[in-house]
């Protein structure tokens, strides 16, 4: 069955994940939008981490990382605090081009280690993808 993600009514998460593995989708573009929709309904923002747009797609939370103290500064020596939202999330999906050319959710790991961002503003307008 391929269908469109604006296509079903959901009552609840559980529900809109099972829809979501369940579903074949007539593009690549279409698995997105609706992964996005539901994670940032959900209170997370994902991105595209790394694109192979011909076979798969793997997507991850935009707190995945954690801080990189590039020039090896002490906390002690330091002048300005520093502050990151990246606290290491292993949240990833992997969206796969099926034989048929239609594309399937394939989750590596549901699940992220932080709680839902209560002021969306800053994640709908970051630039990444």
């Amino acid at each position: 069955m391929v269908a469109y993600f604006s296509e079903f009514d959901f009552k609840d998460y559980e529900e809109m994940l099972l829809q979501l593995l369940t579903t074949c989708f007539k593009s690549q573009e279409d698995l997105i939008s609706s992964n996005k929709e539901i994670y940032l309904k959900q209170g997370h923002a994902i991105f595209i981490k790394c694109p192979r747009k011909e076979k798969y797609v793997v997507l991850g939370c935009d707190r995945e990382n954690c801080y990189r103290n590039k020039l090896n500064i002490s906390v002690e020596d330091r002048k300005r605090k520093s502050d990151s939202r990246l606290i290491n999330c292993p949240f990833q999906l992997r969206d796969k081009k099926q034989l048929d050319g239609s594309w399937k959710l394939k989750m590596k790991n549901n699940l992220h280690n932080h709680e839902p961002s209560s002021d969306m503003g800053p994640l709908i307008l970051t630039p990444q993808n």
